[in-house]
């Protein structure tokens, strides 16, 4: 495996080709203005959130470590904007096509299928509805060569 972090494009691409047109695929990077809702909707926002060490080989010469993906469904709709309901039946059904999309998928013959993980809590507020799926695979990491 010579990027440790490639699941990110491939889950990028993914998204990209099973949501629908008008959903913006984005990464964390572009995330930063979701604080203020100062981003694009409705977008799934592709994050890492860390790995796992899990066994090695005795004598370390593969190493496995499971990643954690996190994809956050980000929708607006104002209508019913006090009580969110709008927003968060938007997002339901983003979430929905997020998990058809995912579900049981392999990136590439370098990672394990795609499971799925718990996720962080929903976060709603002023008709922004954010909805969070999160993912696991496996990859073998290697020492390079001396």
């Amino acid at each position: 495996m010579d990027n440790v972090l490639s699941a990110e494009d491939l889950l990028l691409d993914r998204l990209g080709a099973k949501l629908p047109p008008e959903v913006h695929v984005l990464t964390s990077a572009e995330l930063e203005g979701a604080a203020n809702g100062n981003h694009p909707t409705p977008a799934a926002f592709v994050v890492f959130d860390g790995y796992t060490p899990a066994e090695a080989t005795p004598n370390s010469s593969a190493q496995k470590q499971t990643q954690r993906w996190v994809v956050i469904s980000a929708v607006r709709n104002v209508a019913l904007a006090r009580s969110g309901r709008a927003a968060r039946q938007e997002a339901g059904r983003m979430v929905s096509q997020v998990i058809g999309a995912l579900q049981g998928h392999r990136l590439s013959h370098e990672h394990s299928v795609l499971q799925m993980a718990t996720a962080p809590r929903p976060i709603y507020r002023n008709g922004l509805a954010y909805l969070f799926t999160a993912w696991t695979t496996t990859i073998v990491t290697k020492p390079t060569g001396d």
